[in-house]
Formats: structure tokens, sequence, C-alpha cells
């Protein structure tokens, strides 16, 4: 998803198993150390980064695929500079991306990638489309899992 530095998705089969708040104090610890840091709430259906970071976004990567900016256009500041992107969350346009718009998206990330040394990338539960084509782009992958079946066996 980037071509100088690292991507790393942050995934898992199961919902509700600190995904975001791993993402986000991921971010925050590599921001802390120097890095520059942005955070992609790839949850496109239930972006919930933003609540845990303390901001509103008042642009979201929708406004990147309807032609109303690029990536630099669309991130928001966060605490200690970590920049986001917001998936939005409970729009009907990013609930189901299509192959070509996951396609701009992951291709608008690689432009973006210059400005940044990492990029963490929280996805949504499960393994849909969305959430796959996103890992796949990322060089390194973090699968979370909690104590119970269920999230071993999704994951």
């Amino acid at each position: 998803m980037i071509s100088n530095g690292y991507a790393i998705a942050v995934t898992s089969g199961k919902g509700g198993v600190g995904k975001s708040n791993l993402s986000v104090n991921l971010a925050l610890a590599l921001q802390r150390q120097g890095k520059k840091v942005a955070l992609f709430d790839a949850d496109l259906s239930l972006a919930n980064a933003h609540i845990l970071m303390g901001i509103t976004p008042d642009k979201t990567i929708v406004d990147l695929l309807d032609n109303k900016g690029e990536i630099e256009d669309i991130c928001m500041d966060g605490p200690m500079g970590v920049k986001l992107i917001s998936g939005g969350s409970g729009l009907n346009a990013t609930m189901n991306l299509s192959a070509d718009s996951r396609k701009t998206i992951i291709t608008k990330f690689r432009t973006f990638s210059s400005q940044i040394d990492y990029l963490v990338v929280d996805t949504a539960a499960g393994i849909d489309d969305n959430v796959a084509d996103f890992v796949y782009a990322c060089n390194r992958v973090l699968v979370m899992v909690v104590g119970e079946p269920s999230a071993f066996i999704d994951a």
C-alpha cells in the first residue's frame, strides 16, 4: 500500500477484539519514536478510530473517491501529529466498494507514501473483499484474537 516504509494491517476474523485500540496505540507509539505515521480507518462501514483519537473528521475516504481531493487533503491531524484518514461510519457509499474503488484507494496511498514512514490500516472484521484487498496491499499484517474459540477459528 505504500512504496517506502511499512504498511501494517491490523485485522481479525471477529469483531470486538480490540483492533481499533491496537491500531491507534500502535500509530501513537510509532509517532512517539519520531516516525511519520498515518492511520487509515479501513473499517468502511463502522469507522471509529476518530472517536478513540478524540477528533471529528470533516472528510472521509468518500471524498477521495468523489474526487474532492487527494489523501493529504482528507487527512486530519490527530494526537501527537498522527494523520488520520477516516473511512466514515454508516455511509452506504463505503459499505460495498467496487474492486475499482479499492484499487483507486490503494493507488492513492502509494502516492501519499512519500510523506510517511508508517501506515497503520485498521480493517473491519471478517474476510470480505474490502478487508482482503486492504490486507493484501500491506507488507505487514497483525491478526488480533481474544481468548475465545470463535475468535481463534475466525482468525
